[in-house]
């Protein structure tokens, strides 16, 4: 404590000296000292200031009693939790104390205390637009959503709604409404997600469907993909077996919202719905969940069905591996693949330029989708480590594309597998070339004769190993 001036607070924290920051938090002359002494206190971590940091919460300034609150939830003491409750009541004549109720709100969340949660609660169930009352009801669902407590998914649910049906969506209006109904709704869905409660994902998935443009204002799409990931990251919490129920149901909803903007914005929102609850069946690690999946292999958008092949990988189950073999064996999807290839860079050539092997549409509609179709397919063949895999990926290994991913695929299947092999196969396997040609192709950034090798040394020895355990001529 200063002879002269006011009390270093900087210095009373470095010398440890708890009895003089006491003294520092009572300096009526200067509201800055005593914020800064509070705020000392809880760094420090004595329990001995949980006392005078919640006398400090009946303070007349507001930035003090903040300072309290954070501290306090530092401290982790309960004998806060009631006088931090006290102080969630709004006082609207109060200058900023909104940014008390969220400091209280935030120091309840740390202390994890179940007397908070109807509190919090509350706050949840306020009805206002206005942008303090969103932050404060956004630090308390960062809060119920460490909690995890059931009770709060009702009112959760109901705000989520509200929010995104009045405001999300905001190509026009003050931009701080727009920033303060992303974040509250961000909080709002991760809370959810947090609680893991399966009734939680039919009104997740409904806001990606809903209407979620005014009407005569255009695709938002920065607002949409982050709606989207908001969306995702909660439900893929979600960890509840009733959840596949409403995932699955959402995966086979073919039905565009016919309130939407537009026949545009209906098909995309529907689209981006399917797609994360695909994700979503996939992290739920439920063997329920594997027939949809299977189901969703013959959809027609190609990027839901690398994304139904990524899930089935995740399960592990073997009833994958049929329908997976296949979607590699599509025939006719290659073969039109492959002449479109060669007619490009037959047209290429009579031109009398370099050849390159074009951009082009593939049956799905995008020749880099397709084969990043094969690719993951094969990859997930490969982890499921079936025996029945082997001719379809030894095949896979001709086409310069994706023969990377079969060949990975083949030495993984047969490193583990080869005993369950049929020696046809393992011959198979067995005469592949010592050095396969890779080729980047689809892009007229290649020159056509661009290639790689890829050694499958490794895997055709593992093939003639097996073939010499079973007394076979090599």
């Amino acid at each position: 404590m200063g002879l002269f001036g006011p009390p270093n607070v900087q210095q009373l924290k470095a010398k440890r000296d708890v009895q003089g920051l006491f003294k520092a938090l009572g300096y009526q002359k200067d509201w800055h000292v005593r914020a800064s002494a509070a705020q000392a206190l809880g760094e420090l971590g004595d329990r001995h200031a949980v006392e005078p940091l919640i006398a400090s919460l009946k303070e007349s300034d507001g930035n003090v009693q903040q300072a309290a609150a954070q501290a306090l939830g530092q401290l982790g003491d309960t004998r806060a939790v009631e006088p931090l409750i006290a102080s969630l009541e709004f006082k609207w004549m109060q200058p900023y104390y909104f940014f008390v109720q969220r400091a209280a709100v935030q120091a309840l969340g740390k202390l994890k205390d179940r007397r908070a949660v109807d509190p919090l609660i509350a706050l949840i169930n306020i009805k206002s637009r206005q942008n303090e009352v969103k932050l404060v009801q956004r630090a308390a669902a960062e809060a119920l959503g460490n909690f995890g407590d059931s009770r709060a998914m009702e009112p959760l649910i109901v705000l989520l709604k509200d929010i995104h049906a009045s405001a999300f969506i905001r190509v026009e209006g003050p931009s701080g409404d727009f920033q303060a109904d992303n974040d509250l709704l961000k909080a709002l869905a991760r809370a959810l997600g947090q609680i893991g409660d399966a009734r939680t994902v039919e009104p997740l998935l409904s806001i990606l469907k809903a209407p979620a443009y005014e009407p005569g204002i255009g695709l938002h799409s920065d607002s949409k993909n982050f709606l989207t990931t908001i969306v995702e990251e909660a439900v893929t919490q979600i960890r509840d077996s009733r959840a596949v129920k409403p995932l699955t149901e959402a995966l086979k909803d073919n039905t565009p919202n016919p309130k939407a903007a537009n026949p545009f914005v209906g098909v995309l929102t529907l689209l981006q719905m399917r797609q994360v609850a695909a994700r979503a069946l996939g992290n739920l690690g439920d063997i329920h969940a594997v027939e949809p999946l299977i189901e969703a292999l013959k959809d027609s958008n190609m990027e839901l069905r690398q994304i139904a092949v990524e899930a089935l990988g995740k399960l592990g189950d073997t009833r994958a591996v049929e329908p997976l073999i296949a979607l590699l064996e599509d025939s006719d999807a290659k073969d039109k693949v492959q002449e479109q290839i060669k007619a490009s860079r037959d047209m290429q050539a009579q031109a009398g330029g370099p050849t390159y092997t074009a951009v082009v549409l593939s049956p799905s509609g995008d020749l880099h989708a397709e084969w990043e179709l094969w690719r993951i397919s094969a990859r997930v063949l490969g982890e499921l480590r079936d025996p029945r895999a082997v001719p379809p990926l030894v095949k896979l290994t001709s086409d310069g594309q994706v023969a990377e991913a079969a060949i990975e695929a083949l030495q993984r299947t047969v490193e583990h597998t080869a005993a369950g092999i049929t020696t046809e196969d393992l011959r198979s396997v067995l005469h592949l070339d010592n050095v396969v040609q890779l080729h980047p192709g689809g892009s007229m950034h290649f020159p056509g004769d661009y290639s790689k090798a890829v050694d499958c040394s490794q895997v055709k020895l593992l093939a003639q190993q097996e073939l010499i355990r079973r007394g076979l001529a090599v």
